[in-house]
């Protein structure tokens, strides 16, 4: 049985694209700045992180923080980025035009709307899983819950 989101051949694109804005983001200190102070501009008691985490390939609970962290600082990546292609730097100009391209298409925010919905669906299994000493009879039993 596939998901849905993995079907989808935006996925690959939605999980590289967050990589890429993180990288892009964490590789400059005036890049990292921008994005921040698009944060704290908004004052959105909500939002908990100034910075984009790093998408876990191996462990499912930081995944789900991490695709978590990039649906909710979309929009303030979106504006930081706009501001970025005024910049002197036609390098910078370039990748955050690209970016905007990439993540501002339907398709990417299906994806990562697709994306975060299943890793919230399976975060209990996850963390059961992720657990040491877990019960096999109830690890498989809540497995069976999510293929429901």
């Amino acid at each position: 049985m596939r998901c849905i989101a993995c079907k989808n051949s935006s996925y690959p694109t939605c999980t590289g694209c967050n990589k890429r804005n993180r990288v892009f983001f964490k590789s400059s200190a005036k890049r990292t700045d921008v994005l921040k102070s698009s944060i704290n501009e908004e004052d959105d008691s909500r939002i908990s992180k100034t910075q984009l985490l790093s998408l876990c390939t191996t462990r499912f609970v930081e995944r789900h923080a991490s695709v978590q962290c990039s649906r909710n600082l979309l929009k303030y990546v979106m504006q930081a980025l706009r501001v970025m292609t005024e910049w002197q730097s036609p390098k910078t100009r370039t990748k955050a035009a690209s970016l905007i391209n990439v993540i501002s298409q339907s398709s990417f925010i299906v994806s990562l709307v697709v994306l975060e919905e299943l890793c919230s669906v399976l975060l209990p299994t996850t963390r059961m899983l992720q657990t040491s000493g877990i019960d096999v009879v109830e690890a498989m039993n809540s497995i069976d819950k999510v293929l429901a």
